[in-house]
């Protein structure tokens, strides 16, 4: 038994059965709660879902149904119909206030579609009235009631303006996604697309956007020579009809533009083996066929009448690209032979329609190539405008990302003989953060130590990157950058990593070794000057912030206390007999004691004050965010930790008298501050030294003077 045919049938109106058999269940009672043929309403209910969900998917994805199925554009309309019904049938006794469901369905169904949707639906809602009257499931004054409600939601709805302003602008939408989707098969094929031009290889493919301005001016540049050749080549040779046709992607062909006294061609896609084109695509030679067959020029539509003379001569030229291959056919058909003239040029023609599509990608790829070029200057910009070791490092960062935008960059720095990651950004950025390695530990510290770039593709078990266990096995590609100086000396590496495989391609590497260059020699100058900047700042005998850092941090944290309408409190510190010390011993020693007075204020401290040499032997520590007690309590730990101090002589001892005095409770200004705390710390000298002495105890007493030392 042949079973072909039932098959075919059933693969194009599967759809159309279902909506047959829940039709049927519906007006037998299939749907009816009590009585009715249960098991058709259960097997019309497993059609339904399937069937609506199937149609659901594609109208979501914005696609029609198969063009395989004829009936394939009102499946859809007659699905929800039927539905509808079923639902109010399912509702039972309150079937009848559901039936504004259905109403609304048809309604929006002639609303919204046109007459070859629209009629079927309605034609479906009568089978259905009409059958639940004659199976004794509705009464005459329900149907005429039912009627009323559906015809006067369809008037309702079709005089709302906003339906058809809305239909208005899905077909605008519709047209305008065709219209790009046009345009961009047309890119596509004449390799206008960004992504297809050689220039950008180093870029981010999420970089990649289209650039309109450009790649639509060059696709226009290319139709305009198409027509204007077509034009000339069929006034020329006097022929029927001159087609371009171009090869498309997944073996098709599109006919891209013509010139034709025929109104029946069809723009494709159609295989890029059919007929005459077909044998010019796949043996890249000159085909002359007089007369061609039914068939043999595909551009034509199926079916279509030629006259004999219409078809007597066609002449099929190859249009190859820059590389000889052969990319697209220049088809001419007319009443005459072919003769030696016509041949000669269309073979111009050809050339020519190449010359314009080259002359097109060339000019994408100019401009492409503009795009990396200012994407690389942008980067060395950034960099060579960075002021500090901090900006440099993210500007580096910066530079890389804007690159290659890698899912992990990193750069560390080398400090004697250890490498410190200085920066990362990215996956697993977190656990490389400040980590400290040394040169022989793994991959960064081999290609600093060769100054060799080290491309490392695949993940899984690779030698470690950082050290051993950091293997970024998560990463198929990586790259290691070293950073040198100027005189070749290294400086440390830049890290980049993703996890999409081959992602560091030659090119690539070549524009990250041209901005790296510059990133060796600028993080060695930014390391130059944050040493400049430190001995600018910093008191070289004991590395603690010299007075003019002292002034300028003093008066921004009285601002910053002004603006939070916090406290702060100084303290002065000087040592006591230190002249008397110095004479005893010697300057070495006296050098020796401050360092060691200077470690011992600054471990006391905290981290948030501030602290530094005032000049000779005192000290000056402001304490952010502290009062008067506060104060107090760390002005005494200083005191004692200094008095328990034992340098390399034994019999040599340090004390210290400090002067205290808190903002705002004593004084509003910086100047009165240290006024304040100077004479405080004169108080503690007069007092036998060795102490600590508030400023507000003194506030109402006469003026001091210092005793000698």
């Amino acid at each position: 038994m042949n079973t072909e045919l039932p098959a075919k049938l059933l693969a194009r109106h599967w759809v159309m059965a279902i909506v047959a058999l829940a039709a049927l269940a519906v007006v037998s009672g299939g749907f009816d709660l009590h009585g009715g043929v249960i098991w058709l309403g259960v097997l019309a209910t497993a059609g339904l879902s399937v069937a609506v969900g199937v149609d659901a998917r594609w109208r979501l994805d914005g696609q029609d149904p198969p063009a395989t199925r004829p009936m394939s554009m009102i499946e859809g309309p007659l699905l929800w119909i039927v539905g509808a019904w079923a639902l109010t049938r399912l509702g039972g006794p309150f079937g009848g206030y559901l039936f504004v469901g259905p109403a609304a369905v048809l309604a929006a169904l002639v609303a919204m579609f046109p007459p070859a949707v629209r009629s079927p639906a309605i034609g479906l809602a009568g089978v259905l009235e009409l059958g639940l009257l004659l199976t004794g499931r509705l009464t005459w004054l329900e149907l005429m009631i039912r009627v009323g409600v559906l015809v006067g939601g369809i008037w309702a709805l079709t005089r709302l303006a906003r339906w058809a302003a809305w239909r208005a602008d899905m077909a605008a939408a519709r047209a305008a996604r065709a219209a790009a989707s046009e345009v961009h098969d047309s890119k596509r094929d004449f390799g206008l697309l960004t992504g297809q031009a050689p220039a950008i290889s180093g870029l981010p493919p999420e970089e990649l956007a289209e650039r309109p301005t450009v790649g639509q001016y060059a696709l226009d540049r290319v139709q305009e020579s198409f027509s204007l050749q077509v034009q000339l080549l069929r006034a020329a040779v006097d022929a029927t009809t001159v087609a371009v046709l171009w090869r498309a992607p997944e073996s098709t062909v599109r006919l891209r533009a013509y010139d034709s006294s025929r109104d029946d061609l069809v723009m494709g896609p159609y295989t890029d083996a059919a007929g005459v084109p077909g044998s010019v695509l796949r043996d890249g030679e000159t085909v002359a066929v007089t007369p061609v067959h039914a068939g043999g020029l595909p551009y034509y539509a199926e079916g279509s009448e030629r006259s004999e003379e219409e078809s007597y001569g066609v002449l099929a030229v190859p249009v190859r690209d820059e590389s000889g291959e052969v990319v697209g056919v220049l088809c001419i058909d007319g009443p005459r032979p072919i003769d030696h003239t016509t041949r000669r040029i269309a073979h111009y023609v050809a050339d020519a329609l190449a010359l314009a599509v080259q002359m097109g990608r060339q000019l994408k790829a100019t401009d492409l190539e503009r795009t990396v070029v200012q994407r690389i200057c942008r980067a060395l910009q950034a960099l060579n405008g960075s002021q500090g070791l901090a900006d440099t490092a993210d500007a580096t960062v910066e530079a890389v990302k804007g690159l290659v935008k890698p899912d992990l960059v990193v750069l560390s720095m080398v400090r004697g003989d250890e490498h410190v990651v200085v920066r990362a950004e990215g996956e697993g950025a977190e656990a490389l953060a400040n980590l400290n390695f040394t040169g022989d530990e793994g991959l960064v510290g081999q290609a600093v130590r060769l100054g060799q770039v080290l491309p490392v593709g695949g993940g899984g078990r690779r030698q470690g990157v950082f050290t051993a266990a950091d293997t970024l096995a998560n990463m198929q590609s990586l790259l290691v950058l070293p950073l040198r100086k100027a005189d070749g000396s290294p400086v440390g590496a830049v890290t980049v990593a993703s996890r999409a495989p081959d992602r560091f391609t030659a090119h690539r590497r070549e524009m990250l070794q041209l901005v790296t260059e510059q990133m060796g020699i600028t993080l060695d100058l930014a390391q130059a000057h944050e040493r400049l900047r430190g001995l600018a700042s910093t008191d070289g005998l004991t590395g603690l912030s010299n007075h003019r850092t002292f002034q300028q941090g003093f008066s921004n944290m009285i601002a910053r206390a002004r603006r939070r309408e916090s406290t702060l409190c100084l303290l002065m510190i000087d040592l006591d007999n230190f002249k008397a010390l110095n004479d005893a011993h010697g300057h070495p020693f006296g050098d020796s004691v401050l360092r060691d007075v200077a470690g011992c204020v600054q471990r006391i401290s905290r981290t948030v004050d501030l602290v530094a040499r005032y000049g000779g032997e005192e000290f000056a520590v402001v304490l952010e965010d502290s009062d008067a007690d506060g104060g107090l309590l760390m002005a005494e730990r200083i005191r004692t930790g200094i008095e328990a101090l034992r340098f390399e002589i034994e019999s040599a001892r340090v004390t210290a008298s400090v002067g205290l005095t808190a903002w705002p409770r004593d004084a509003t200004t910086q100047s009165e501050l240290i006024e304040q705390a100077d004479k405080a710390l004169y108080e503690a000298k007069s007092r036998g030294r060795n102490r600590v002495c508030n400023w507000r105890t003194l506030h109402d007493a006469p003026s001091l003077t210092p005793s000698e030392e």
